[in-house]
């Protein structure tokens, strides 16, 4: 098997061990990230600041997107969080950005030659459409993105740049958030998206169709920029076969059980299929479709978030466990000394990868590893 040619210390160890997660082969072994470990006193050092500072720079107003204008800092960005928190970190984390980030919400409307715009402070920025782009389904033209549109080439060349620089310090992912029911809602706007579910249903499934159609060949262009930086860093290792791709069903929080399985699982189950496998993310207002996203193969990890007046995540987690089957999890939203607590009384799931930070140096780090390393987790179900 060809070596890792990632920067990381424990590379093989962490690619090892997220295959096995990936593929549903921990059910007795968990997984950990561990979030702002102290470095090394050799990278300690203080860092100039990435931009030079200006008066309104975490004011948010309408600014061309980070991901287009401030690619240099980006990559500054990546590069630093790489040799500072990955490369010395135990863990199971391997260094993967998404240079497109910044163009979220908005991206593909523009794309398609509607009208957005971009908000946001200096180094966070987000879209919005500024009107549907689709406001008669009958006028639609249902084509992909023509090469000469100038945000579907700035959305190319965010991965361009990246993979001329990245190096050896991160490997480069890419984004399905507005597959399905997020693109309606993108497209169309909210409130006639979901009016569509009953007065233009076919509309509205030929607009689903075209979602995945879209994503599909966003996939393919990124994949033939950024292939070959991906496969140097991983080898022949089959963690390169899962899609290192996010994905989101955030539409479906507003909709009653089963609107999902209804509109989307199809095309879902596609989408996993034909990219290698997604990393979902399940809102707290949304874990009425975890049932629905169960049934769903190609997970390669699903994680909760949580809000005010929900239960968190991590307190019901064995009840997670149960309701998503066999699927890989991912909790959050707690702090070391309960994760420690758990660990010690063997009440973790397993088949699960637990971030949290308040690590307090590499040494404790390796501690804490050492107890995950040989953690049995108990039946579950």
């Amino acid at each position: 098997m060809t070596a890792l040619m990632f920067n990381k210390a424990n590379a093989q160890q962490a690619a090892d061990r997220l295959y096995r997660l990936y593929s549903r082969q921990m059910h007795e072994e968990i997984s950990v990230l561990f979030w702002g470990i102290p470095p090394p006193p050799e990278m300690a050092k203080e860092e100039p600041p990435l931009v030079d500072p200006q008066p309104d720079d975490n004011v948010c107003r309408e600014r061309d997107p980070v991901s287009w204008k401030e690619l240099p800092v980006l990559l500054e960005m990546y590069r630093r969080n790489a040799r500072k928190y990955h490369n010395p970190n135990p863990d199971d984390s391997l260094p993967a950005e998404l240079p497109i980030f910044h163009f979220e919400n908005a991206i593909e409307t523009a794309m398609l030659g509607g009208k957005a715009r971009f908000m946001g402070t200096r180094l966070h920025t987000f879209g919005d459409p500024l009107e549907p782009l689709i406001k008669d389904y009958r006028s639609f033209h249902w084509q992909l993105p023509d090469e000469g549109n100038a945000w579907f080439q700035r959305y190319l060349d965010a991965y361009r740049f990246m993979v001329q620089h990245a190096g050896n310090d991160f490997a480069l992912k890419w984004q399905a958030g507005f597959t399905g029911m997020n693109l309606a809602v993108q497209f169309r706007g909210a409130e006639q998206a979901y009016v569509d579910m009953t007065e233009n249903p076919d509309d509205l499934r030929k607009l689903l169709n075209y979602a995945h159609d879209l994503n599909i060949y966003l996939y393919g262009r990124v994949q033939e920029i950024v292939g070959r930086h991906n496969h140097r860093l991983y080898g022949n290792h089959p963690l390169a076969k899962c899609g290192i791709s996010n994905q989101s069903v955030d539409a479906y929080s507003l909709c009653r059980p089963g609107t999902l399985r209804q509109w989307d699982k199809e095309n879902l189950t596609r989408f996993n299929k034909l990219v290698g496998g997604t990393d979902l993310h399940i809102h707290e207002n949304s874990r009425h479709v975890i049932e629905e996203v169960a049934e769903i193969p190609g997970w390669l990890r699903v994680g909760f978030t949580d809000g005010p007046g929900w239960p968190r995540a991590f307190d019901i987690r064995w009840e997670l466990r149960k309701r998503t089957k066999d699927i890989p999890l991912f909790f959050g939203g707690f702090k070391k000394e309960e994760f420690i607590l758990a660990l010690k009384n063997h009440d973790l799931p397993g088949n699960a990868q637990y971030g949290f930070g308040g690590v307090s140096s590499l040494d404790e780090a390796k501690r804490i590893m050492d107890q995950v390393l040989t953690y049995k987790a108990p039946a579950c179900c």
